[in-house]
């Protein structure tokens, strides 16, 4: 399945994507054609990271590789065990290997490697979207806890009392968005 994505995504992209494992160790021979990928501790160290955080977020991060390119992962799973990864990378300048990509068009390339995998099931996608989810929440708790300081509320009771009428309501209504923004 790899190397059907790695062709397929080529054709899309004009961008080669490698094996790793979980350690960013590549599994291919000569870094698969990767412009600018080495072999050397401190690569292998960046896709190993691009991989955990990528599993973290439940999506492809962009990591700065030590050869000037953009490196992306997606991890590959069994169950909810990271086993390795694909990862790609782009430069900014053009080159005979890859075409020069705008930060839009790298994070639509990322997105669309971890769709491929998701696709022939090569990671777990029940698990990054749930990741992807939280860690879009987050922002939203952050401004609600913010916003519960500035009003200076005594206890937990006290803000529970103004904001139970406005809960009650959008649970009645059947609005879930508005209830756990409340809740939250």
């Amino acid at each position: 399945y790899c190397e059907s994505i790695a062709r397929d995504y080529r054709q899309a992209w004009g961008l080669r994507c490698v094996l790793c494992d979980r350690e960013g160790a590549l599994l291919t021979r000569n870094g698969g054609g990767l412009r600018g990928c080495a072999e050397s501790a401190e690569c292998a160290e960046v896709r190993a990271a691009a991989l955990r955080e990528s599993l973290r977020w439940g999506e492809p991060t962009v990591h700065l590789c030590p050869s000037g390119a953009m490196l992306w992962a997606v991890p590959l799973m069994e169950n909810a065990i990271l086993v390795g990864g694909l990862v790609s990378a782009a430069h900014s300048h053009p080159s005979d290997e890859s075409p020069p990509l705008t930060p839009s068009q790298i994070r639509e390339a990322a997105m669309d490697l971890l769709a491929r995998a998701e696709e022939r099931n090569l990671t777990n996608g029940a698990l990054l979207h749930q990741r992807r989810a939280a860690s879009r929440r987050e922002p939203e708790r952050a401004e609600a806890i913010h916003a519960a300081k500035e009003r200076g509320y005594e206890s937990i009771r006290e803000l529970y009392l103004v904001e139970e009428p406005d809960l009650l309501a959008a649970i009645k209504r059947g609005d879930r968005a508005t209830a756990r923004e409340i809740l939250n």
